[in-house]
């Protein structure tokens, strides 16, 4: 089975985050993807689920280091 592009992946872990879908969040991130990828909107995972609200989702985002967009250095 091939593995997807890291963008396609980063992108469903986004979704899965803006979804508050912890489980298929989990999931994804055992694909090795970026947990700080920034999206089209400028905002990390991170800043989703602070965004949504989703407690659990946030503080599983952080025991992975999960930044907020104004945490990271300058793209």
């Amino acid at each position: 089975m091939r593995t997807p592009p890291a963008g396609d992946l980063a992108s469903a872990f986004r979704s899965a985050c803006h979804g508050g879908q912890l489980p298929t969040a989990q999931y994804l991130l055992s694909h090795r993807v970026d947990v700080d990828w920034i999206g089209y909107d400028d905002l990390t995972p991170l800043d989703i689920a602070l965004t949504s609200g989703n407690e659990s989702l946030m503080d599983w985002l952080r025991t992975f280091g999960a930044h907020t967009r104004d945490a990271l250095p300058p793209a």
